[in-house]
């Protein structure tokens, strides 16, 4: 019996560790703002590429408030390489996207 305990005791636990934990995804795992979501964007490109990024159009990026989620894109460039302007997405939930890959075949053709 103690050890049936232990085994419910040890998935319940776990459950909740995962709930609680979210995915990973860093300090910053939502944003309920613009400025919030622009840092989270920044971060997770840092994250990702191992490089720091900046914006480059402030006045033209785009946040939108829907029920579920917020949304949030920006024009961007790599501080070491500021020649090419790539575009990045992201929504409250935590997925980010972005075409900055793009430029490594950009200057190669």
């Amino acid at each position: 019996m103690e050890k049936l305990k232990n085994i419910l005791l040890m998935i319940v636990i776990g459950i909740n560790l995962i709930t609680l934990g979210g995915c990973g995804m860093g300090p910053l795992s939502s944003f309920d703002n613009e400025q919030e979501a622009q840092e989270y964007l920044l971060e997770q490109l840092r994250f990702k590429y191992g490089e720091e990024f900046e914006n480059v159009k402030q006045g033209e990026d785009d946040y939108e408030e829907y029920p579920t989620k917020n949304a949030y894109s920006s024009e961007l460039v790599s501080k070491e390489n500021p020649d090419y302007q790539f575009r990045g997405w992201t929504v409250s939930s935590g997925e980010v996207e972005d075409n900055y890959a793009a430029s490594f075949f950009h200057f190669i053709s």
